[in-house]
């Protein structure tokens, strides 16, 4: 928000600067684009470096991490950190101002026994809009199937890589002819599309009464790649994400 505010500011000023006959200030579109370049490049790597109060979730062994100290955890990973079974965890909403006289639905993972472990509360960062419970209820419903070590891990893009380091993963895409690299063929818009088709449903779909709806466990069935929409790394490409990084602070 930071960074899409002070390149807004720098196109007002241009706006002004072509009907006025004041001269133009060169030191907005410098620091716009120092900013911008800045946040987006040196500061996520900065942050790498900063600890942060995160949880993790282990597929594996059914476990969940957190980065930071809680008082009275008795358990350590192989990372040191403390961790609670996976059956402990619990999530819930709550209603809360997620800015300035704006209220939102925002997710809070924590120990089942929140009294004994108040600070394994945490409040999970939505991306989605969060005047609407449905992103909440998408998010923990990830989390959730993606922690059922019974069925093989999600067949989603994100996944798409680590699918043969999962054994009951790698035998389902093994005894259902997985296609290798499946997604592959699909371009950043056309995944956009498929999610946006499915967040569609998602929005009309009753959470707290309905019934689950079947998983799609085998998409090549369902969809066709079409990697001719894939965007190519030509010179426009990379002029265009330049020009959008540094005058719009577009990633």
């Amino acid at each position: 928000m930071r960074i899409r505010t002070l390149s807004l500011i720098l196109l007002i000023c241009c706006f002004v600067a072509t009907y006025s006959n004041e001269p133009f200030q060169w030191w907005i579109p410098i620091l716009t684009f120092s900013w911008n370049l800045f946040f987006l490049n040196l500061l996520p790597i900065t942050e790498s470096y900063l600890p942060k109060k995160q949880i993790y979730f282990d597929r594996k062994k059914q476990l969940v991490g957190f980065t930071y100290e809680i008082p009275g955890c008795e358990e350590r990973d192989e990372l040191g950190n403390c961790c609670f079974k996976w059956a402990d965890i619990v999530c819930h909403l709550d209603i809360v101002a997620t800015r300035p006289g704006v209220m939102g639905f925002v997710p809070f993972i924590s120990h089942i026994d929140e009294d004994k472990y108040p600070e394994t509360k945490i409040a999970v960062q939505v991306p989605d809009n969060s005047n609407n419970p449905m992103n909440c209820y998408l998010y923990w419903e990830r989390v959730v199937r993606f922690m059922d070590n019974n069925q093989p891990l999600p067949d989603v893009p994100e996944y798409e890589n680590y699918r043969h380091l999962d054994e009951l993963t790698a035998e389902f895409d093994k005894q259902n002819d997985r296609p290798n690299k499946f997604w592959s063929d699909f371009s950043l818009a056309q995944q956009v599309e498929i999610w946006q088709k499915f967040n569609k449903e998602a929005a009309h779909f009753n959470w707290l009464r309905a019934t689950p709806n079947k998983e799609i466990t085998k998409p090549w069935l369902h969809f066709k790649g079409e990697p001719e929409r894939i965007e190519k790394l030509t010179w426009k490409y990379k002029a265009k994400r330049l020009a959008l990084q540094l005058f719009m602070g577009i990633p």
